[in-house]
């Protein structure tokens, strides 16, 4: 399953929507106030979440951070809806 992410917000918070092959919008994520949270959409039931020590943080530092976090995120996501084989 290939999943794009659609980059909404570039900071405070910075924020995508993510999409499956199909163009179903499966998830939300944000950084917002130090906090990253990915949610189902459009339900918003929160599956993942990850707190840095910077409370102001609403965006990722650069590009190599936010590669990191969004490889994280896409595990996360075929982890929650059981597209990584389990």
């Amino acid at each position: 399953m290939k999943l794009t992410f659609d980059k909404s917000g570039d900071a405070c918070p910075e924020q995508y929507d993510v999409f499956d092959e199909d163009g179903n919008n499966v998830a939300y994520v944000r950084l917002r106030h130090g906090t990253l949270t990915v949610s189902e959409a459009p339900l918003h039931n929160e599956f993942y979440r990850h707190s840095f020590d910077e409370g102001w943080k609403g965006a990722f530092d650069n590009d190599a951070e936010a590669q990191v976090f969004l490889g994280i995120i896409e595990r996360q996501i075929r982890q929650h809806y059981g597209w990584d084989g389990t």
